[in-house]
């Protein structure tokens, strides 16, 4: 055995479910510290909503957002704190799932296996309902950048990125301001992890 290889490495400091999450698949060939760090990094990114707002042109915030950018109120931002809380959630989980592995003393082949498969949940979580949603609003939201023309032929194909209903609107500052937070803490939740397991 070449004591340089990781698997024989792996084998070497008996470390079944690092062992396990080589050969489970996709989701698990990340490590988890990193994934987190990667889940803190998009939770600032999330934070950019409110300087989008803030930078549209005169034009666009005239004819859209209507009051002070800082102060306006979209129905979007609900689908963005959705993003934010999944990114926030499933990060919190792989948080669990890399303690829980490095915490259990004689850690089984079968435990391993479920812990690998909690953490590809997760991770699926992350990538499909909190980076999207993330992704989909800055992207809507940032159309107004490409004038009124742009926003325009959004909202005549019935996608209106600056609607305010009132009761589903939730300020932008606010939405901003939770997805920094929880960025921050993230970012440090994986320093945690890092530090606290093999």
């Amino acid at each position: 055995m070449d004591p340089n290889d990781d698997a024989t490495r792996l084998v070497l400091e008996d470390d079944t479910y690092a062992l396990v999450r080589r050969r489970y698949g996709v989701s698990t060939w990340v490590p988890i510290p990193r994934k987190i760090r990667w889940c803190g990094g998009a939770l600032l990114v999330a934070a950019a909503l409110l300087p989008i707002i803030v930078l549209l042109p005169a034009p666009v915030r005239e004819t859209y957002v209507g009051q002070p950018a800082s102060q306006v109120s979209l129905d979007i931002t609900l689908v963005h704190l959705l993003g934010v809380f999944c990114v926030t959630l499933a990060s919190i989980g792989l948080a669990g799932v890399a303690l829980r592995a490095n915490n259990i003393a004689d850690l089984t082949e079968e435990q391993a296996w479920k812990l690998a498969g909690i953490e590809t949940i997760f991770t699926a979580f992350i990538a499909v309902i909190g980076v999207l949603a993330i992704v989909a609003t800055l992207a809507l939201v940032a159309v107004g950048h490409g004038g009124v023309d742009t926003v325009e032929t959004f909202v005549d194909r019935g996608i209106d990125p600056y609607r305010a209903s009132g009761s589903a609107a939730v300020p932008v500052w606010i939405s901003s301001l939770v997805a920094f937070v929880c960025g921050l803490g993230v970012l440090g939740l994986s320093v945690a992890v890092k530090r606290t397991t093999r």
